[in-house]
C-alpha cells in the first residue's frame, strides 16, 4: 500500500511537471501583452459634481526563454478625464519576469514616468510596478486571463524644473492578453 502511495505521488508529480513544462513552453518566444481596465465615475453633493472616465493599460512587448525567464519593455499609463481634463500616469520602463504553467510575476522599473494634471503643470519622475497573473491558452499564439497589477511612481520636477516629492501608488485588476510569436 505504501509503495502504491510512492508510485502515485511520484506519478502525479511527473504529469505536473510535464503540464508545467508544455505550459511553459507555450510562452516561449516574442510576447505583446496589452493589458486594460476600463472605469467610470461620477461624484455629486455639497463638494460640487464631477465626471471621471479612466482607461488604464499596460502594453508589454518581451521574450519568454525555455527557463520561463521573461524579459521586456514596458508602457504604463491612465488615460484619465475628469470634466473633460486629462489626468493621470504615464511610465516606460524594463520588465523582468518568471512564467510557469500559465502563471506569471513580472517586475518593472519605470525609467520615465510623467503625470499629467489637467492644468498647467505635470510632473516628472520615476517609479517601480509589479504585476502578477494567470494566462489561459486560447489558441496556440495567444492567451487572456486576470492580472493584478501595483505601481508605485514618485514624481520630483515639474515642467517648469520645480523640485516635489510627490507619490502615487494603485493596486489594479486588469484583463490581459498575451499574442505570442
Amino acid at each position: 500500500m505504501k509503495k502504491l502511495l510512492h508510485i502515485s505521488a511520484l506519478a502525479l508529480t511527473v504529469a505536473i511537471m510535464g503540464f508545467t513544462a508544455e505550459q511553459s513552453e507555450a510562452y516561449m518566444g516574442f510576447h505583446f501583452n496589452p493589458a486594460f481596465n476600463y472605469q467610470q465615475q461620477a461624484t455629486s453633493g455639497d463638494w460640487g459634481s464631477a465626471d471621471s472616465n479612466t482607461l488604464e493599460y499596460s502594453l508589454k512587448l518581451g521574450y519568454g526563454l525555455p527557463s520561463g525567464l521573461y524579459l521586456g519593455a514596458i508602457m504604463d499609463g491612465h488615460s484619465n478625464t475628469v470634466n473633460d481634463q486629462p489626468v493621470g500616469p504615464t511610465g516606460y520602463g524594463v520588465s523582468i519576469g518568471y512564467h510557469s504553467g500559465g502563471f506569471f510575476l513580472q517586475a518593472h522599473y519605470f525609467l520615465s514616468a510623467t503625470y499629467q494634471t489637467g492644468a498647467s503643470n505635470d510632473y516628472s519622475g520615476t517609479g517601480i510596478g509589479v504585476d502578477f497573473g494567470y494566462y489561459f491558452m486560447v489558441a496556440s499564439n495567444f492567451a487572456l486571463g486576470p492580472q493584478l497589477d501595483y505601481r508605485t511612481w514618485t514624481y520630483t520636477e515639474d515642467e517648469n524644473n520645480n523640485t516635489f516629492n510627490n507619490g502615487l501608488s494603485a493596486l489594479q485588476p486588469k484583463i490581459g492578453l498575451a499574442f505570442i510569436f
